[in-house]
């Protein structure tokens, strides 16, 4: 995956851990008939609404991570702008993010602000002495962004599972093929990124909880492709 910002293209590399040795990985896939599909760009706006567009590309791009996908951001900063994710996959990887991104960041926003809120009131609880509501919010907001953050990695983790169970099952002739010559003709100018590290480990582990249980619909969003490689 990569991280772009103004001329600069962040690189992100897909660790070969997070995918099945015959499936997952980054790119494209070989379908059964040979013909292995041509790498297409898409795209997700991530929104920087209250300073919250890192860790919500954070929670996203780990979802991304999951499929066969490079993936970029452009406006990755601590800025309120809109973050934009830029997909670089096969079709069939596209179509099934354009259904699940949405569904998740959705999911994603709605459980992170409610555990914030509930946490805010463990704060006050706690804290009775802190009138101040800036100096709570000091306090709520790690927990919310790397809520978000976790949310994302629990999420991911179920689609791997989904996926690395259809390539047990099935036997899918798919293979990890990245798509580094597409993705550097679109995006030359690349270098190492450096993520935000987690800051508020509850609030981490208690989104990653809340994602392994998320609604993905039909599982088949997070097979797509690979039943696409067996056509």
């Amino acid at each position: 995956m990569a991280i772009i910002t103004g001329k600069t293209c962040l690189q992100l590399g897909l660790p070969g851990r997070d995918f099945p040795p015959n499936g997952g990985g980054g790119g494209g896939a070989i379908t059964a008939t040979g013909q292995m599909p041509e790498s297409e760009v898409g795209y997700y706006i991530a929104p920087g609404t209250g300073g919250h567009g890192r860790a919500r590309a954070d929670g996203l791009l780990a979802v991304t991570q999951a499929f066969a996908c490079r993936v970029g951001v452009f406006g990755y900063d601590a800025t309120r702008h809109d973050k934009f994710l830029i997909m670089v996959a096969a079709r069939p990887v596209l179509d099934a993010l354009d259904l699940l991104l949405p569904s998740i960041a959705l999911q994603m926003e709605t459980a992170a602000r409610s555990a914030a809120r509930a946490y805010g009131r463990e704060v006050r609880s706690a804290l009775p002495g802190m009138p101040d509501g800036r100096q709570r919010r000091a306090l709520k907001v790690p927990y919310f962004r790397d809520y978000l953050r976790g949310f994302g990695q629990g999420v991911a983790e179920i689609i791997r599972g989904i996926r690395a169970e259809f390539i047990t099952d099935h036997g899918a002739d798919v293979v990890s093929i990245l798509a580094e010559q597409a993705y550097s003709r679109e995006f030359p100018d690349m270098a190492e990124l450096r993520k935000e590290r987690v800051s508020h480990t509850d609030g981490f582990l208690a989104g990653q909880d809340a994602g392994r249980a998320a609604d993905l619909g039909d599982e088949y969003l997070a097979q797509h492709d690979l039943v696409f490689a067996l056509l």
